[in-house]
């Protein structure tokens, strides 16, 4: 992984960006705490008709990629094209497809024959469609695997690659290095979060809760999941502590993500 392979997904810093005054000074504070790029997220956008391109020149940041809703690119898919494009990024993120049953194979079937029309489509235009999982693609659709098996093997690989995201892999019980490996030259990109545990035990209540962390400060393997996906081929790591903030903070958390993932970098 180098310097300019690290991104952060905006969803990270959603607290500051509640109009285009707050989204600006954010670019700006991202960019002085070392970033260069962004994923740029569907629903936080600038409120005054200022693009997303002109924001990003100014400030001197680029678009590592886009991230959207399934069912709004399946919609729209040359609005996507065209949202790419302006930005200068290669790589179209989609997940959340809402209305498909996970554990129902004929239901999956009608997202992967989604997929890789849109993908095909696409790939057409020079762009690339990447899925994007969370925790219900790992629901076993026949009780022996898992939706996101069904998804990566249904779909194919010229069209549809991957962003993988380690914590929710994680935290359904799966193994992020081993999905990396698994995936290989498909994933594309990688959403990085750790995991820890927030609370004060008392006697009452012990159990303390598992919670989002800022990279490094909780118990994931990151250095383990970032050279696994490094090795596999993949272009972007992407920070996403869209919770979790130290000191409630999301600026200066993402600031720490940044300094970690720059520890582990080759440059």
């Amino acid at each position: 992984m180098k310097k300019d392979q690290i991104s952060i997904n905006l969803e990270s810093l959603q607290d500051r960006m509640g109009n285009t005054v707050e989204i600006r000074e954010t670019m700006k504070g991202l960019k002085e705490a070392g970033y260069e790029y962004v994923e740029v997220l569907h629903f936080l956008n600038p409120d005054d008709g200022t693009t997303w391109k002109e924001i990003l020149d100014e400030c001197g940041m680029h678009a590592s990629s886009i991230h959207e809703l399934y069912e709004d690119i399946e919609k729209e898919p040359e609005r996507m094209v065209e949202k790419a494009k302006s930005l200068g990024c290669k790589y179209i993120a989609c997940g959340l497809s809402r209305f498909t049953v996970w554990e129902d194979e004929n239901s999956l079937k009608e997202l992967t024959d989604g997929l890789n029309r849109l993908g095909k489509y696409f790939k057409e235009q020079g762009l690339e469609l990447l899925y994007h999982n969370h925790n219900m693609e790992f629901a076993k659709y026949d009780g022996k695997h898992t939706a996101l098996e069904y998804i990566f093997a249904n779909t194919a690989p010229e069209v549809v690659g991957a962003e993988l995201d380690a914590y929710w892999v994680h935290l359904s019980g799966s193994t992020p290095a081993a999905w990396c490996q698994k995936l290989g030259r498909r994933l594309k990109a990688i959403h990085l979060k750790d995991l820890g545990v927030t609370g004060i035990s008392t006697p009452e209540k012990y159990i303390k809760t598992p919670s989002v962390m800022a990279l490094g400060y909780g118990n994931l393997d990151i250095e383990g999941i970032v050279k696994a996906a490094d090795e596999a081929g993949c272009q972007w790591f992407i920070v996403e502590t869209h919770t979790g903030w130290i000191n409630n903070d999301s600026l200066y958390t993402a600031g720490l993500s940044y300094k970690y993932l720059m520890n582990l970098s080759e440059n």
